[in-house]
C-alpha cells in the first residue's frame, strides 16, 4: 500500500502543478476566451468536433466550417476517423480531457527524453505550459502537435527495460498518417537500419491511410488533390509561418524563387536523414548514444517545420527534444549553442509576441522587423549545415566531438 502511495503522490507532484496551471491559462491563451465561466477558445479542437459531427452525419469533412473563425479541417480523412471517439463528447468535456491528453504527450515526451522523475518532472512540466509558445499554444489552440510528438518519441526512444505494447514503428505509422511531416521519420528508421521498425511504420501508415480511403474515398482523393496541387489552408506570408515556403514567399514572394526553395527543402530533408544515420549508433558510451538519439529526434523534427509548407508557431514542439539532447552532451559546443538559440527564440515566439502581423502587414516590414521573423527557419537551415559539415567530417574519421560528451540523464 506504501508503494500504492509514493507512486500516487510523485504522480501528482509532477501533474497537478502543470494541471492547474493549464487549466488557469486556457481561457487567456487564445482571444476569445473567457475565465468565467470558463470557456476557453480552443479553436482548432472546435474544427476537429465540428467535423466528427459532419463525418457521423454524412457531410464532406472539407467543406465543414468551425463556427469560431470559420477554420477548415485540413487533415487526411483518417485523422477524422481516428478523432470520432472524442468528437462525440460535449465540448466542455472534450476540453478537458483533450487538455489532459496534451499534458500526458509532454510527461512522456519529457520522461523520455531524460527528464528526471519527482520534482524535476514538475518544474519542466510547468515551465513549458508557461515559457515554451508552442506547448502553451498547441493546448490554447487544442492541437495534435504534442500527442504527435509523443507518438514518434516513444517509438524511437522506448525504455530500455520494458516490452513494447505494439509492434515497432506502430506510433511513428500513426502520426504520419495523420500528419504526413512524420514520415521523415520513416526514411531515418531505414537509414539508421531499423528495418523491422521501419517497415513497421510503413506498414501501420498504409493500413491507416488505406482504411481511411476505403471508408472516406471521395474525401481521400479531395485530400490528395489539395496536397499536390498546394491547396491547403492558411496565408503563406503570414507571421506565424515559420517554414522555408513562407520565408521564400516573404522575401521573394515568386515562384521560381519558391521552387528553389522546395528543392533545398528536399535536399536538407536528406541532409537530416544522413545526420541522423551518422549519429544514432555512433558512439559506444550508452550515455552518448542516448543523447545524440535525443537530439537527432528534435533535429529531424525541426527539418520537417523547415520542409512542409505551412508550419506555424505551435508546430515546432520539437525544441523539446532538440534541447534536451543539447544539454545532454556529446555534440560541438557550436551546434549545442545553436540548437540551445534556436529553441529559446522558438519559446518566446518573437515575431507573434512583438511585431505587427496578418492582412499583408509582413510584406511592408523594415529591415529588423524582417531579420526578426525569419530567425527560425534561418538559425534552422544553419543548425543543419553545421550538423552536416560535423557529421560528414566525423564519418570520414577526420574530427570527433569538440566537447567532452555529458552521457547522463537530465536532472534539470
Amino acid at each position: 500500500m506504501s508503494m500504492t502511495r509514493a507512486y500516487a503522490a510523485r504522480w501528482a507532484l509532477e501533474f497537478l502543478p502543470a494541471g492547474i496551471v493549464a487549466f488557469a491559462l486556457l481561457p487567456w491563451i487564445i482571444a476569445s476566451g473567457d475565465a468565467v465561466p470558463w470557456r476557453p477558445a480552443m479553436l482548432d479542437l472546435e474544427v476537429y468536433r465540428v467535423t466528427v459531427a459532419d463525418l457521423l452525419g454524412g457531410g464532406d469533412i472539407y467543406e465543414t466550417r468551425a463556427s469560431i473563425a470559420h477554420l477548415p479541417f485540413i487533415y487526411p480523412p483518417i485523422a477524422a476517423i481516428v478523432m470520432v471517439p472524442f468528437g462525440v463528447l460535449p465540448s466542455a468535456v472534450l476540453q478537458v480531457v483533450w487538455t489532459l491528453g496534451g499534458l500526458f504527450a509532454q510527461w512522456v515526451v519529457l520522461k523520455r527524453c531524460g527528464v528526471g522523475r519527482g520534482v524535476p518532472m514538475a518544474w519542466a512540466m510547468v515551465t513549458l505550459v508557461l515559457a515554451v509558445e508552442p506547448i502553451r499554444t498547441t493546448l490554447g489552440y487544442g492541437q495534435i502537435n504534442t500527442m504527435l510528438m509523443a507518438l514518434v518519441v516513444a517509438d524511437l526512444l522506448p525504455h530500455p527495460q520494458r516490452r513494447r505494447w505494439f509492434p515497432a514503428g506502430t506510433w511513428i505509422g500513426l502520426a504520419a498518417a495523420v500528419k504526413l511531416t512524420p514520415l521523415l521519420f520513416v526514411v531515418l528508421l531505414f537509414a539508421v537500419r531499423r528495418w523491422r521498425h521501419a517497415w513497421g511504420a510503413l506498414a501501420s501508415f498504409g493500413f491507416l491511410t488505406g482504411f481511411g480511403a476505403l471508408i472516406l474515398p471521395h474525401e481521400s482523393l479531395a485530400f490528395v488533390r489539395k496536397v499536390v496541387t498546394g491547396d491547403m489552408y492558411g496565408d503563406p506570408v503570414y507571421s506565424g509561418n515559420q517554414s522555408l515556403a513562407a520565408f521564400a514567399d516573404r522575401e521573394f514572394g515568386s515562384v521560381w524563387a519558391g521552387l528553389a526553395f522546395l528543392g533545398l527543402a528536399g535536399l536538407l530533408a536528406l541532409g537530416a536523414v544522413y545526420i541522423g544515420a551518422v549519429l544514432w549508433d555512433r558512439s559506444t558510451d550508452p550515455g552518448t548514444r542516448w543523447a545524440h538519439r535525443v537530439w537527432v529526434v528534435g533535429l529531424v523534427g525541426l527539418t520537417t517545420c523547415l520542409v512542409s509548407p505551412i508550419s506555424w508557431t505551435h508546430h515546432h514542439v520539437w525544441l523539446v527534444p532538440l534541447a534536451l539532447g543539447a544539454l545532454a552532451g556529446g555534440l560541438p559546443l557550436v551546434i549545442r549553442v545553436a540548437s540551445l538559440l534556436w529553441s529559446g527564440w522558438v519559446a518566446l515566439c518573437i515575431p507573434l509576441t512583438f511585431l505587427p502581423y496578418g492582412e499583408g502587414r509582413e510584406l511592408e516590414f523594415t529591415w529588423y522587423q524582417r531579420i526578426a521573423v525569419e530567425v527560425t527557419p534561418v538559425l534552422g537551415v544553419g543548425i543543419l549545415l553545421l550538423s552536416l559539415v560535423w557529421t560528414f567530417r566525423g564519418a570520414r574519421g577526420g574530427v570527433r566531438s569538440a566537447v567532452s560528451p555529458v552521457g547522463r540523464r537530465i536532472a534539470l
